[in-house]
């Protein structure tokens, strides 16, 4: 399948000119000298977006889908991630939402039940007092 998907002789090959070479390049050094630890697409551009882009996201979906239970319970992870990943227009990996979680629950926003080895051992619920969202 992924044979398929990146075959090189399904695409159009093409030379670069030196203008594109170039543009590329200067594209590529900004990339390298930047410490920004998370990077996403747009418009046509990659944008630096601060770590904590995705926590309101997240914090805003978990609290919806507990009004949608009645209660707040706890949520399997992986269940919630695919739940959140299906409601976005541009999907970031998904281990990095996991580990967005992660850090949510050490710094009290989010409770803990389970081992957190991977998103299916674990469950999450908003923590009462949260300043997010």
């Amino acid at each position: 399948m992924i044979e398929r998907q990146w075959n090189p002789n399904l695409y159009e090959k093409k030379r670069l000119s030196v203008k594109e070479r170039l543009k590329f390049l200067q594209q590529w050094e900004g990339l390298a000298e930047s410490t920004a630890v998370l990077r996403q697409w747009e418009q046509q551009h990659i944008q630096e977006v601060p770590e904590n882009f995705y926590d309101s996201l997240i914090v805003k979906r978990l609290k919806e889908m507990h009004q949608e239970q009645g209660h707040v319970d706890f949520i399997q992870t992986g269940t919630f991630l695919l739940e959140l990943l299906a409601r976005m227009n541009e999907s970031p990996n998904i281990f990095y939402l996991e580990f967005r979680i992660r850090y949510l629950i050490y710094n009290g926003t989010l409770a803990l039940k389970g081992t957190p080895k991977s998103m299916w051992d674990y469950y999450v619920k908003i923590c009462q007092k949260t300043s997010l969202v």
